[in-house]
């Protein structure tokens, strides 16, 4: 046997958690994930979770200095069915869809300053120049004066591609996590409470 063979084969696979899973979903608390990026009219996502009316304004994702200003962020709507939130900067635009596009799970990409939802396109941002003043964490909204209580996304979460991070749902024993496919790095809870876990893959 090659031995030196071998154990590049063992590195390229190795994976610093035990399983992927299908979904990584709030069970209690306030639990988010710092991304470590920040927000900035440039900056890109695909998001693909479930929809379900809540009855707040719960954050997928989200930055902000106050409400409104220099945020980045996307929130589901409890005013009315088939409706998100898009903010980009000052800007904040509600984005709806049919009952036919909501198939769940969604799929939602922000591409320059272009929304889409399940591959239609919905809305355009004006061009504005901002950055967040803290990085953007996924599951609710990261603020000066830290997370937003009460204001948490509870749905399940199939993936994340934000900037340069790919985050994937996985698990490492029963805790859950995100794992970036680009840089090999696991993004955990830094909040309160706990996530629920999706069947393995």
């Amino acid at each position: 046997m090659d031995i030196k063979a071998y154990s590049r084969r063992q590195l390229m696979t190795f994976t610093p958690y035990d399983a992927e899973i299908e979904f990584l979903q709030v069970k209690s608390g306030v639990p988010y994930i710092n991304t470590g990026i920040i927000g900035n009219s440039n900056l890109n996502y695909e998001i693909k979770f479930g929809y379900k009316r809540p009855s707040n304004y719960p954050y997928i994702i989200g930055a902000q200095e106050s409400d409104r200003a220099r945020r980045f962020s996307l929130m589901i709507s409890a005013y009315s069915n088939y409706t998100l939130i898009a903010n980009d900067g000052n800007n904040e635009h509600n984005i709806s869809f049919s009952s036919g596009e909501a198939n769940n799970p969604l799929i939602v990409k922000k591409v320059n300053h272009d929304i889409y939802i399940n591959g239609n396109k919905k809305y355009t941002f004006n061009n504005s120049s901002y950055t967040t003043p803290v990085p953007i964490t996924v599951f609710a909204c990261n603020t000066s004066t830290g997370i937003i209580q009460g204001n948490n996304f509870v749905e399940p979460l199939y993936y994340i591609k934000i900037g340069n991070l790919d985050l994937i749902p996985v698990r490492k024993g029963n805790e859950g996590f995100l794992y970036d496919k680009v840089s090999g790095k696991l993004f955990g809870n830094e909040g309160t409470g706990e996530f629920t876990l999706g069947p393995d893959k």
